[in-house]
């Protein structure tokens, strides 16, 4: 985790491990650290957008209530203009932006200085046979540095 805070400069993170071991949880306390001490635009990427969308209403909803800290950050998706919605989180200094890698668009709409999600090997192609999502979302992040990138989960 050390490696992911915005005075490390390491650029990208990449966490090996068996399933069910807690990465998807470090990748949601990243989040939360981002949201916290490190604002920015930050581009959270799963396989599907319905895998986004249940991660969002299982892990980082969640996540966001249960802390004081966030729950200042971010409003509630229940007041009017809030910025909070199932796929985008604004918060003072920043937006998360949560999508899959199987929606092109959503790769390319944020120029992220932080990205995360699940290891790329996971992902199935985007649009055209054999097309890489990583390689579809590396090219908005070099627009803002410094930029962190962690692969979490299974």
């Amino acid at each position: 985790m050390d490696s992911l805070s915005a005075t490390s400069p390491v650029q990208s993170v990449t966490l090996i491990k068996g399933a069910q071991l807690g990465g998807t949880e470090a990748g949601s306390n990243w989040i939360g650290y981002l949201i916290d001490h490190a604002p920015g635009p930050c581009l959270a990427v799963q396989p599907t957008v319905e895998m986004a969308k249940r991660n969002s209403k299982q892990r980082i909803e969640p996540l966001i209530q249960e802390s004081s800290r966030l729950r200042e950050k971010v409003k509630s998706p229940r007041s009017r203009d809030s910025g909070n919605t199932i796929l985008a989180k604004e918060f003072p200094g920043g937006l998360l932006v949560m999508t899959g890698a199987n929606s092109a668009v959503g790769l390319r709409s944020l120029p992220a200085r932080t990205d995360g999600g699940p290891s790329h090997q996971g992902w199935r192609p985007t649009l055209r046979v054999g097309e890489n999502p990583g390689k579809k979302q590396s090219p908005r992040l070099p627009d803002l540095r410094p930029r962190r990138g962690g692969a979490f989960g299974s």
